[in-house]
């Protein structure tokens, strides 16, 4: 099953009177909530989601983005640290890389991102001893040399040899330990032959001495070690007068980490913030703050008294001295999620859904934000899941209609649910009677106002909501021989156009301008052809300024230039081609392209987005590329895009990807 996440960025590209960012310039839309690493400096706290960095500055209350666009390499982080001795703060990634940051400089290590190595090269832990930061991986350690910028040595201490995944590390009285999925490791740090496995020994006296542990971690030479079982119960060792103890914490939570302060020992697990004195004994619970339920991944105490708190849901929060709390985060949307984005009013739109790789439900949280005026605001719905599509009504701008994969449809107002669409309320139907799975996965008003809706894996293939609030559904599943269905687009003659999943092609329904009277209608179903008359799956559909259709596909792009002709029996389409450099031969618009998603701009050029080529940014007729954007020449974090919205009084382009 794949998850269809997506991270935004934005660009402007031409110079329009309300635009809010720099021509040419990028900016990013990530989500802040799911906090997971705080690090302290004397002037900033940095904190983590894994998909962005930011910092609070501790004089001016400003929160500052740290990305690729600021100047860090790389996107994805899995762990920071602060040395306070050199004021810089490491940066390791998921792919392996690592940034050094010091005031607004970034040095660059990218020697283990670049190395093919079987292993996982997440970086999932950093300690500082000094001049050295020994980074843990998913094949040993990484020992950094701070000053000179380079990696000194790896340690490789599995069996024989072999890679072994480390989950953090240690120094305590010049002996490196190493907590890893197969129990804890130890060795001297001064050795200078520790690339040799042998030197290396398992702490075989620890409970569980064979199983995972999460941390190793110590306080005034209390080595403490956090053994992570999901099916049991994580738990607390700690290695006191040369025997191995366990903390009990009296409740079955997952526990992430252990930290320390002058008084106490400070637990973060995933109901709450448990303080325990230096004698091992529980002085303070915190089980919410702001109103919500703790859910803390890493905790750090300053020498003034605040608490910082990595919160996973709620952002970076900090527990100030006189007790009371303040949420730290810069605006984004509440997801990494997206499905598809939509424009109007000058509002954006984004559906935070998707579905895994059968079309089967994800389960994620019902979820759309919105973007308006330089700001996010995001929703959620408890009662539903894997909202796919938004649309907003052509009359009242105001009333939002939200599909969703199992539910049926939602309509709101102002954040506020006004009406719910289901098997009981409407002509929607769901593939297990009586259960939740009412699958809307695209919609689309008619020129009249009605709202036209894709029902999967139902008869009922579509469903229309006239402006009179009657519903009309449409068994079109016979007809049609398909049950996945893709975009929905009307065109200017008020046709439905669907995409058949699965290699199904394309039907297109004709209502005769009664959709209410099926006894009227036209409909053809078909498969367009690429320039060398082969038959192509389509994946995206899109109408441009001149009511062309344009037909994403596993073969670049395929277009109906007179969309009522397909009634008339001309339905392979043209393929736009490109004159080959230096030859007189013409090649395929991206012909070695999947097309994934198109968008048309105010001077209908269109914006393609492609499952490994990136976007391009095409003429308005198709005979020229003008731009194209990939993870080489930009700011984007991957090749595969899975949704772009365009604004167009400012001119700002949005792209989601799937990373």
């Amino acid at each position: 099953m794949k998850l269809w996440s997506a991270l935004i960025l934005s660009f402007v590209l031409q110079a329009l009177t309300l635009a809010q960012i720099p021509v040419g310039n990028w900016r990013l839309h990530l989500p802040s909530r799911n906090a997971i690493h705080v690090a302290y400096s004397p002037g900033k706290v940095f904190c983590t989601t894994g998909e962005s960095i930011f910092s609070y500055n501790l004089k001016d209350n400003n929160v500052e983005k740290l990305s690729k666009i600021s100047g860090l390499s790389d996107f994805g982080s899995s762990s920071i640290a602060y040395s306070p001795d050199r004021n810089i703060l490491v940066i390791g990634y998921e792919n392996g890389n690592i940034d050094i940051l010091k005031g607004k400089s970034v040095y660059n290590i990218s020697d283990l991102k670049r190395k093919s190595i079987p292993a996982n090269k997440a970086i999932k832990h950093i300690f500082i001893d000094g001049n050295n930061a020994y980074l843990s991986c998913g094949f040993g350690i990484l020992l950094l040399d701070l000053d000179k910028k380079e990696i000194k040595d790896t340690y490789i201490f599995g069996l024989g040899g072999t890679f072994i995944d480390v989950n953090s590390c240690i120094v305590q009285n010049n002996i490196l330990y190493a907590a890893t999925t197969i129990g804890i490791y130890k060795a001297d740090k001064n050795d200078p032959y520790l690339i040799d496995f042998s030197r290396w020994s398992k702490v075989l006296d620890v409970p569980n001495a064979n199983d995972a542990f999460a941390q190793v971690t110590s306080d005034n030479n209390i080595l403490f070690a956090i053994y992570s079982n999901p099916v049991a119960g994580d738990k607390i060792y700690y290695y006191k007068d040369n025997v191995w103890n366990t903390l009990n914490l009296e409740d079955n939570s997952d526990i992430f980490h252990i930290g320390f302060s002058d008084q106490h020992i400070i637990i973060s697990t995933s109901i709450n913030i448990r303080f325990y004195s230096k004698d091992l004994k529980l002085d303070q619970t915190i089980w919410q703050y702001l109103d919500v339920s703790a859910n803390p991944r890493e905790t750090f105490k300053d020498n003034l008294g605040n608490l910082w708190i990595a919160d996973f849901g709620n952002g970076l929060i900090v527990q100030q001295k006189d007790g009371t709390y303040k949420q730290i985060m810069p605006n984004g949307p509440i997801s990494s999620r997206l499905k598809s984005f939509y424009f109007s009013d000058n509002h954006l739109y984004a559906a935070a859904g998707g579905t895994g790789s059968s079309y089967d439900n994800l389960y994620n949280r019902a979820e759309f934000s919105v973007f308006y005026e330089n700001e996010w605001k995001s929703y959620q719905n408890p009662d539903a899941f894997d909202f796919m599509v938004v649309r907003s009504d052509p009359v009242d701008k105001s009333l939002i209609y939200v599909g969703s994969w199992g539910a049926g449809i939602y309509t709101y107002r102002n954040g506020e649910i006004v009406n719910h669409f289901d098997e009981t309320t409407s002509t929607l139907q769901s593939a297990i009677q009586g259960s939740p799975y009412i699958r809307v996965g695209s919609m689309s008003f008619d020129s009249k106002g009605n709202l036209w809706a894709a029902n999967t894996n139902v008869n009922n293939t579509l469903s229309v909501l006239k402006r009179d609030g009657q519903w009309t559904g449409y068994p079109l599943r016979n007809a049609i021989g398909a049950d996945f269905l893709g975009d929905l687009v009307i065109d200017d003659y008020d046709n439905v156009w669907l995409v058949l999943l699965k290699g199904n092609g394309i039907m297109v329904l004709n209502t005769n301008g009664t959709p209410e009277n099926p006894d009227d209608d036209q409909l053809v179903k078909f498969k367009p052809k690429n320039a060398f008359k082969q038959t192509v799956n389509v994946y995206s559909l899109a109408k441009d300024l001149d009511g062309n259709i344009w037909v994403g596909t596993d073969f670049g792009i395929v277009k109906y230039t007179d969309p009522n002709e397909v009634f008339e029996g001309n339905t392979d389409g043209e393929q736009p081609t490109l004159r080959r450099y230096g030859t007189d031969q013409n090649d395929p618009l991206l012909g070695s392209e999947i097309v994934r998603t198109i968008a048309v701009d105010g001077a209908n050029r269109k914006w393609i987005g492609t499952e490994r080529g990136g976007a391009f940014l095409v003429s308005s007729d198709g005979d020229s590329t003008i731009h194209q954007f990939n993870t080489e020449n930009s700011p984007i974090f991957s090749n595969s895009i899975v949704g772009i919205g365009i604004q167009d009084k400012t001119g700002e382009v949005f792209f989601g990807t799937d990373r």
